[in-house]
C-alpha cells in the first residue's frame, strides 16, 4: 500500500512540474510575440515618420498658397490620417496589456504624439490655404495620473463622435502625463489649467462636458451643416 501511494505521489509530482513548465513555455512564448509586435509597430512608426517627413517637405516646396496644389495636399492629408488612426489603434491594443515593456510603450506613445502633432500643424496651413472646411479638428489634453475617471468619460464620448463623423472629425489625444518638450509649449498656448480640456478649431473648453454639450460644441465648429448634428 505504501509503495503505491509513494508512486502515486511521484505522478502526481511529475504531472506538476510538465504543466509548470508548460505554462512557462507558454508564456515565454506570448510575451516573445509581443515584444515582436511592439519591435514591428516601433518599424512602421519610424517609418511612417519619414514618410510624413519627407511628404511635408514635398508640400512645402509645391507651396500651400497656390490652389492648384490643394487637391495633392488632400490626398497627402487623407492617407496619413488614415495610417495615424491605425498606429493609434494597435498602440491601444496593447499599451494596456498587463506584460507590456511599459519604457518601450512610452517612447512608442511619444513617437505617435510627435506624428500626429507634425500632421496637426500641416492640417491647420492647409484650413488657411485651401477650402477644406468640412472637417473639425479637437486636441484632447488629458492625464491619466489626475484624472482617470473623468478623462476615460469624456474620452468614450470623444470616440463616439469620432465614429460618428468618421474622416470628417480630426481628434488628437494629448497625454500629458509623457514629457515631451513640444507639448509643454502647446500646453502653455492654449493655457490649460484642468483635465480634461478639447480644444476645437482653436478654442479651449476645459472641464469635463455632457455629452449633449460635447455635440454642440463640435457641431458648431463645422462651416457647414452636418446631418449628424440635426
Amino acid at each position: 500500500m505504501r509503495s503505491f501511494k509513494k508512486g502515486r505521489y511521484f505522478y502526481v509530482f511529475v504531472i506538476s512540474v510538465a504543466i509548470f513548465f508548460f505554462g512557462f513555455l507558454m508564456g515565454f512564448a506570448v510575451n516573445t510575440k509581443k515584444t515582436e509586435i511592439i519591435e514591428t509597430m516601433a518599424k512602421e512608426q519610424g517609418l511612417n515618420t519619414l514618410s510624413m517627413q519627407l511628404q511635408f517637405t514635398y508640400l512645402d516646396y509645391l507651396n500651400m498658397s497656390r490652389k492648384t496644389n490643394c487637391e495633392t495636399i488632400k490626398i497627402a492629408l487623407d492617407e496619413n490620417w488614415k495610417k495615424l488612426c491605425e498606429a493609434y489603434t494597435k498602440f491601444v491594443k496593447y499599451k494596456d496589456a498587463r506584460d507590456s515593456p511599459k519604457k518601450e510603450m512610452k517612447l512608442l506613445e511619444r513617437n505617435r504624439l510627435l506624428n500626429e502633432m507634425r500632421y496637426w500643424f500641416l492640417l491647420k496651413e492647409a484650413k488657411i490655404h485651401c477650402d477644406f472646411n468640412n472637417s473639425v479638428w479637437v486636441l484632447y489634453f488629458f492625464s491619466e495620473k489626475l484624472c482617470k475617471a473623468k478623462c476615460e468619460r469624456e474620452s468614450a464620448m470623444l470616440e463616439y463622435f469620432k465614429k460618428l463623423f468618421g474622416d470628417r472629425f480630426l481628434l488628437f489625444y494629448i497625454n500629458m502625463d509623457i514629457e515631451e518638450p513640444l507639448i509643454k509649449m502647446i500646453y502653455k498656448e492654449y493655457n490649460i489649467t484642468e483635465y480634461p480640456t478639447i480644444v476645437v478649431e482653436g478654442e479651449k473648453f476645459g472641464g469635463e462636458h455632457s455629452f449633449e454639450e460635447l455635440k454642440s460644441i463640435i457641431c458648431s465648429k463645422f462651416k457647414n451643416k452636418q446631418p449628424e448634428c440635426e
